[in-house]
Parts: C-alpha cells; sequence; structure tokens
C-alpha cells in the first residue's frame, strides 16, 4: 500500500512539474490508457571511472505491469535526445507505448537491443550522457550484476 501512494505521489509530483492537468481535473478521461510514458526515475550516477551519466530503466507503464519488451529503438548510440522525445517504443502485454525522455542529453549506450522481450521493471536498458564526447566513454559498458 505504502508502494501505491508513494508511486502515486511521483506522478502528481512528476504531473506538476510538466505542467498537465492532475486527475481530479481530468475526471474520467485519467482513467484510459495513456499512449507514451516519460522515463521515469532515471538515475543519475557518479563515478571515478565514468563521466556524469544517467541510468534508464524499464518503466512500469500500469500498476501491475512485472515486465515488458522494447519493440524498437528510436534512438542510436551517440544520437541526440530532447527531453520529450520518443526513445523507443515498449510492448506491454495491454498496449504498445512510447518512451520518452525527461532530460536533453546524448544516448551514450543501449544496454539491451530492440525485439528483447520479458525485461523486468526496473532493469538498467540505456545510458544517456549530458555532453556529445562522453559518449565513448560508454562504448564497452555493460550493465552491473544485480545485487
Amino acid at each position: 500500500m505504502a508502494a501505491k501512494f508513494a508511486a502515486a505521489c511521483v506522478a502528481r509530483a512528476l504531473a506538476r512539474r510538466l505542467g498537465a492537468p492532475s486527475a481530479a481535473h481530468q475526471g474520467r478521461a485519467a482513467l484510459l490508457p495513456q499512449t507514451s510514458v516519460i522515463a521515469p526515475l532515471s538515475s543519475r550516477a557518479m563515478s571515478t571511472a565514468l563521466p556524469p551519466h544517467m541510468e534508464l530503466h524499464m518503466p512500469a507503464l500500469s500498476p501491475t505491469m512485472k515486465q515488458g519488451n522494447i519493440t524498437q529503438w528510436k534512438v542510436s548510440e551517440g544520437s541526440v535526445v530532447r527531453a520529450g522525445d520518443s526513445m523507443a517504443e515498449i510492448e506491454t502485454d495491454k498496449a504498445t507505448m512510447d518512451f520518452e525522455s525527461q532530460e536533453d542529453g546524448y544516448m551514450a549506450k543501449l544496454l539491451v537491443p530492440s525485439g528483447t522481450n520479458d525485461i523486468p521493471v526496473g532493469t538498467l536498458v540505456a545510458v544517456m550522457v549530458e555532453e556529445e564526447e562522453h559518449v565513448a566513454a560508454f562504448a564497452n559498458y555493460t550493465a552491473p550484476a544485480a545485487a
């Protein structure tokens, strides 16, 4: 129960940040399926060996989603990514949705190839950097082992 409340708080805060109306203002429209998702809870990582970067994880596109499929990446390594750009198509058991970026930057590494199925929610799928010259530092990067 606490996890659902926390997720709802994060969603409301994100909606306010983006200027989206609250569910109370959307009425019944808030109950309709969404067609895209903004990259949620990307994490910034600092390391002495690597430049500053943002880790992008498989998002939960619904409260019951446990895993999803990346049907297609719409960006490639080294490409410019702007906030709001669709980076990939993610398929769930209910719909196919766009995975949108929250940040401007460069796609440094795609860790999960297009066509990969049954990726658990929270799995690291890609890495972005803020500066183009940092992309090369991730050429041989692999996802850290799960704890």
